[in-house]
């Protein structure tokens, strides 16, 4: 036990130390090598453009190190000081845009010097070019075509093209990376069990802080792996929501009366729940990645519109809705405010009854659709109104087809036991 309390954690740490030493290599001197941008516009982070980090080949176009023009207006001016000749370039950016380096004497009026073409692999992908012969004080980097989800993230430029060209720097593959995380999430599982049935009621605190060093290590080596694969992919959410519900149910597991041998340190059983609940959160958010696409305001979205579209109205509105409204009351909210009112000129799209779980076209629920209606009073009819426009607007053309799923999960077990009690009977 001494060993574990003692050297593990210890060992873990310089492994931790020696990890978090390993950082990216130094950054080409290129003009622009480290440069903080004079003027950005539609540009969040733009000091990532000249960072000297990069992707790896193939990753997706939101990765950690891509700074993301948010349209075709949007670019980032550099100031050189001085007018310089400029013959070489590379970028890594999304694959199937135009990215346009264009240079300027006076900060106002611009010429094109480069234009990185689409290339046909997906993901980020790096492009490069030689014997520009172009001058300049003044770089914009700007986007333009493709399918206008635009992501650079790294520019380089050369008075003269550099002995190693294009550029090539060392990355792991995404699949690794991947790898790396679902196996850091493994071992913070692994601690958090260590120190919830290793720890006891009444410990003294340095003999207990010592073992939550192994947590703290595992969380930390964790984050540090997201960091460096993210955004992660599906199977590795997966991985961290799997890790969050193991955390949850060892530290109830341990404090069942009926499976402890010692009583359980109770702070210790409260913080594990507390770090599941904190993991179970982020993975809602899809770990930091944008998961869905607001399709009014051509932006990413954190939340997965197409779920919480019926979520959200079937929690918020439940006195109103129950269990079976949501379809019909979003069908009269749309037909409200993007059709004049009119049922008929909805009357042939297509609604789940989740009454039964039918499709069924709108003119055979005129009645169901005023009697949910009736429900409401006007001002919460306004705010269910409001609520439905802003999923309507993000989902765009999708949210008139969107009616036909089968409901919130709730929906469904509460329906099946009533129609097993139905049948029962």
């Amino acid at each position: 036990m001494r060993i574990a309390q003692a050297g593990v954690p210890g060992l873990v740490l310089v492994v931790l130390l020696g990890a978090l030493a390993c950082g990216p290599s130094a950054p080409s001197e290129s003009l622009l090598a480290g440069k903080q941008p004079a003027r950005a516009e539609g540009v969040p982070h733009p000091p990532l453009l000249t960072d000297g980090r990069q992707a790896s080949e193939g990753d997706d176009w939101n990765a950690a190190a891509a700074a993301v023009l948010q349209s075709e207006r949007a670019f980032v001016d550099y100031d050189l000081g001085q007018v310089v000749p400029i013959d070489a370039a590379y970028l890594q950016g999304d694959n199937n845009d135009d990215y346009v380096v264009s240079v300027s004497d006076d900060g106002k009026e611009f010429r094109e010097l480069w234009v990185a073409r689409p290339v046909a692999s997906a993901g980020l992908r790096g492009r490069a070019a030689d014997g520009l012969g172009g001058q300049g004080r003044w770089i914009r980097l700007s986007a333009r075509g493709g399918d206008r989800v635009f992501s650079v993230t790294e520019l380089q430029l050369w008075s003269r093209k550099p002995a190693t060209f294009p550029p090539h720097p060392e990355a792991r593959s995404p699949e690794l990376r991947a790898g790396s995380v679902r196996t850091c999430l493994i071992y913070l599982v692994l601690a958090f069990a260590l120190v919830l049935f290793a720890t006891r009621e009444g410990w003294p605190a340095r003999r207990t802080a010592l073992l939550w060093l192994l947590p703290i290590v595992a969380a930390a080596l964790t984050a540090r792996a997201i960091v460096v694969a993210w955004p992660l992919g599906g199977r590795e959410v997966s991985f961290a929501r799997a890790s969050a519900a193991a955390i949850v149910l060892l530290a109830l597991l341990r404090g069942w009366e009926r499976a402890r041998a010692a009583p359980p340190h109770r702070k210790t059983v409260v913080a594990a729940c507390a770090f599941g609940a904190l993991l179970a959160f982020a993975c809602f958010f899809n770990m930091g990645r944008p998961q869905a696409w607001h399709a009014g305001e051509r932006r990413p979205m954190f939340v997965h519109s197409g779920d919480m579209r019926i979520y959200q109205p079937f929690v918020k509105y439940f006195d109103e809705l129950r269990y079976d409204g949501i379809y019909l009351a979003s069908l009269l909210a749309y037909a409200e405010d993007e059709r004049g009112g009119s049922l008929a000129s909805v009357a042939g799209v297509r609604v789940r009854d989740l009454r039964d779980f039918r499709l069924r076209p709108a003119s055979e629920l005129t009645e169901e659709i005023a009697k949910v209606r009736r429900q409401f009073t006007p001002e919460r009819w306004a705010a269910f109104k409001t609520d439905i426009g802003f999923f309507r607007s993000a989902m765009g053309p999708d949210f008139a087809t969107s009616m036909d799923d089968h409901g919130a999960n709730a929906m469904k077990k509460s329906w099946k036991t009533t129609s097993c009690a139905r049948r029962s009977t």
